[in-house]
């Protein structure tokens, strides 16, 4: 169990962790645990047999399966867009284009790729490249169609605060992702 929402009605844009971030945390997966558990229970213990079919066994187009070396490259591709703080501590429209271009690429590849054989390392190891690479993909449009310096978000082409309230992105999709400003 986990939470992925957000504290900023609680601690504003630049939440520095600690109380908030904690209380939340336990509060939420106490909340989400207790709800996984009567879940589960409902379906008895037949669920425990039951097997799950990936979204990406139903695929047909798959292509050769992803080795080592590609997983790296993945990861490579990840960590050029992310890590270095030319690219991400201050930001701008033609940087996170390019980042999102290239994550765009990579996360397609993987998602045309077959899965690995039997070996559950290698089918883990995809699973955690997929979700860092959605994750970037994310990160990275989110943060181009927010044209404005506000909080922890720098832009070097919109140095400017907005003279409006703050307001919040959704963000929606897997594949093709959509971004719009909440209402």
């Amino acid at each position: 169990a986990g939470d992925n929402a957000s504290r900023e009605p609680v601690v504003g844009a630049t939440s520095g962790g600690g109380g908030p971030n904690s209380t939340w945390a336990i509060a939420s997966g106490v909340r989400a645990g207790r709800s996984a558990a009567q879940h589960a229970a409902a379906f008895g213990r037949g669920a425990l047999q039951a097997r799950a079919q990936r979204a990406d066994e139903r695929d047909s187009d798959r292509q050769a399966a992803v080795d080592a070396e590609q997983v790296a490259a993945y990861i490579s591709v990840v960590q050029a867009s992310m890590f270095p703080l030319e690219r991400n501590f201050s930001r701008d429209a033609a940087g996170l284009r390019d980042s999102l271009a290239r994550l765009d690429d990579a996360f397609l590849s993987l998602r045309k790729a077959k899965r690995s054989g039997s070996d559950g390392r290698g089918r883990r190891r995809e699973r955690e490249v997929a979700a860092m690479l959605a994750a970037a993909r994310w990160i990275c449009a989110s943060a181009l169609e927010r044209r404005e310096t506000r909080g922890i978000h720098r832009r070097r082409d919109f140095p400017a605060l907005k003279n409006a309230p703050p307001r919040s992105l959704r963000l929606q999709g897997v594949d093709e992702h959509e971004v719009a400003w909440a209402s």
